[in-house]
């Protein structure tokens, strides 16, 4: 489930008034934007987007254990080079990969919806710096907050969740077993497909 409109913009008032309603257009229509002082301080996601992107990133981690580093690649071209072993990386690039923040899979504060509007401002403070928030409606969760940098860092993913998706790999259904697999015979597959592959999302 990736969601590739705009997010929708919201202030920190109207958001505290409107919280159960912005809840159920989120899940129903896509990602808002929160807004104080015209500065973004958090987008709400919905629960099962946040799940999409957590099994993004642990099908990313299952690659990193096979030296493949697709987030790495300067444009989609490179990807196939990198899936086959033959694109090096410098220790810095390595050492920048590993030192990035993945928030999506850090653990979660969970807020109910009365508490959420009490406790807003905290919240929001909470997650601009970088924690991740669940908001529950009726028991259920429904939303999540991610600091704006975040959503923009998953938003860059998607090229990679396509290129893979073209090549054969569908990174959020896909197990440790399925992408060794598949990686093993995309490398003992001729050079001419992996390229004809990085054109179609190039």
């Amino acid at each position: 489930m990736m969601i590739d409109r705009p997010p929708k913009q919201i202030g920190v008032r109207e958001l505290r008034d409107r919280l159960t309603s912005v809840m159920q257009d989120v899940k129903q229509s896509g990602p808002y934007m929160v807004m104080s002082s015209n500065q973004p301080m958090a987008v709400m996601i919905s629960n099962e987007e946040a799940w999409f992107w957590e099994r993004i990133e642990w099908a990313l981690a299952a690659l990193h254990g096979l030296e493949v580093y697709p987030e790495l690649a300067r444009g989609t071209s490179e990807l196939a080079l990198i899936v086959r072993g033959q694109r090096r990386f410098s220790q810095r690039e390595l050492e920048g990969l590993a030192r990035e923040r993945r928030e999506i899979i850090e653990a979660a504060h969970t807020v109910g919806v009365s508490d959420a509007r009490l406790h807003m401002a905290e919240i929001l403070d909470a997650v601009s710096r970088g924690k991740k928030w669940m908001l529950l409606n009726a028991g259920q969760f429904a939303v999540t907050m991610i600091r704006p940098k975040e959503y923009e860092r998953l938003q860059r993913l998607r090229r990679l969740v396509a290129w893979f998706r073209t090549a054969g790999l569908d990174l959020p259904e896909a197990d440790e077993k399925v992408i060794a697999k598949w990686v093993r015979e995309y490398r003992s597959a001729p050079a001419a497909d992996a390229a004809d592959e990085g054109s179609a999302i190039a």
